[in-house]
């Protein structure tokens, strides 16, 4: 009894938590639902509920003090031989899809898979991360879940650039990590001990470095607030109307003018959001697209970030990017202004887009096709509205064939402007 009503509690703590603003948050606890591959007569699961239990009490130390709290919602089991004796991503999306509870974090417990794990960056949109059965023991399930909440590798090695927000990790405060090999870390001390003397000296103990599991004890600080952006901007459903379709809801403003450089802080939310409802993709906000292929390279229209999305995301997949409604009818006229950079001859195209309460969205401005080489500035564009009414915008990026491609926007800003009587 006093367990369930732990788990109760817990649950009603999930909801309270992510409905406050964000200035209010000191926590979100994630439900998490663990999916067991078992053999198809319902014996032989890869995990026991014993060491599921083990790993989020290890999850949980890991998060301490980021305000991410995880607890189990629930435990499933998958009885198939397929699944059991061999998982192949490749063939099992559709299954996954299925199985997959929403606004909750999945985790499938898998006997076979290339790799140790595997997670789903917020840009897929996924809710799941896979993780060997055997490895869960190790620190292998903290690793994923980082990734699953927009840290990667700090052994990054396709991003090198000049400075430690365009290369590595893209952050300042984990050392570039060259290493490739965990044998480099030495199993006793967890110091570098390779051949080759780097400085700065890559952190072993970091949980997203390629150091050995039993030395990885720690996030940094900036991939603490990455994982806490990512939370409040791209993950803000989790733990809303589990198991159903999460409602957006976005705030309506009536005082302009409003400016969007998409510079991350922790718990902080941008004004423009990721639509999670209707599309297939996200908008990611960074200093680089982390590839020297595409993106920017001379960085920000404004500041050091701003929010892309490439080609990785996979032919026709189609991300929008919403604004919050407007109700400006003390305005005369408005003018909505904003920064773009398209690289990469198949990139797709980029579309504006508005609407009013009860209507379709109909296009304001479109562009297709590559627009800009990689080292060109940035282009700016201008559209006056009419603001006698409720109205939102939006941005429809839909993706090309080509895989090393981007659009990008920054400085997003809407203002009103005086009309000459």
């Amino acid at each position: 009894m006093r367990l369930y009503c732990c788990v109760i509690l817990m649950w009603l703590a999930s909801f309270i938590l992510l409905q406050l603003p964000v200035s209010a948050l000191a926590a979100a606890s994630i439900p998490v639902v663990h999916h067991v591959s078992r053999d198809s007569q319902g014996q032989e699961a890869v995990v026991s509920e014993q060491t599921i239990a083990e790993a989020m009490q290890r999850l949980n130390q890991a998060f301490a003090g980021s305000g991410l709290f995880f607890f189990s919602m629930e435990i499933r089991y998958i009885d198939r031989d397929d699944w059991y004796q061999g998982w192949d991503s490749d063939s099992y999306w559709q299954s996954l899809d299925e199985l997959t509870v929403s606004n909750a974090l999945n985790v499938f417990h898998l006997n076979s898979l290339s790799g140790n794990g595997r997670a789903n960056f917020p840009f897929r949109q996924r809710d799941y991360v896979f993780v060997r059965a055997s490895r869960l023991p190790y620190t292998t399930l903290i690793h994923e879940v980082g990734h699953y909440f927009g840290l990667l590798h700090t052994f990054s090695s396709s991003r090198f650039g000049a400075f430690c927000w365009n290369s590595g990790d893209l952050l300042c405060d984990t050392p570039y990590d060259p290493v490739e090999s965990r044998r480099d870390f030495d199993p006793q001390s967890c110091e570098y001990i390779g051949k080759e003397p780097l400085d700065p000296v890559p952190d072993g103990r970091n949980f997203m470095s390629r150091g050995r599991s039993e030395c990885r004890t720690h996030f940094s600080p900036e991939q603490i607030s990455r994982m806490q952006h990512t939370l409040i901007n791209d993950r803000f459903y989790l733990g809303h109307q589990v198991g159903g379709v999460y409602q957006q809801k976005m705030p309506t403003l009536t005082a302009l003018p409003l400016y969007e450089s998409f510079e991350p802080a922790p718990w902080q939310q941008f004004s423009w959001l990721n639509d999670v409802v209707t599309d297939d993709a996200n908008w990611t906000v960074a200093p680089s697209t982390g590839t020297r292929r595409s993106g920017p390279q001379h960085g920000a229209a404004d500041g050091r970030h701003f929010i892309y999305l490439n080609g990785s995301v996979g032919a026709g997949a189609v991300a929008h990017l919403l604004s919050p409604w407007f109700r400006l009818d003390s305005e005369n006229k408005v003018e909505f202004c904003f920064s773009y950079h398209m690289h990469g001859a198949t990139m797709g195209q980029l579309q504006l887009q508005q609407r009013q309460p009860g209507t379709d969205w109909h296009t304001l401005w479109q562009m297709a096709g590559e627009q800009h080489q990689a080292d060109s500035p940035w282009s700016q564009s201008c559209i006056q509205l009419e603001a006698t009414a409720a109205f939102q915008l939006r941005f429809r990026g839909q993706v090309g064939s080509g895989r090393h491609s981007h659009m990008a926007l920054d400085q997003l800003r809407l203002q009103s402007i005086r009309v000459l009587q």
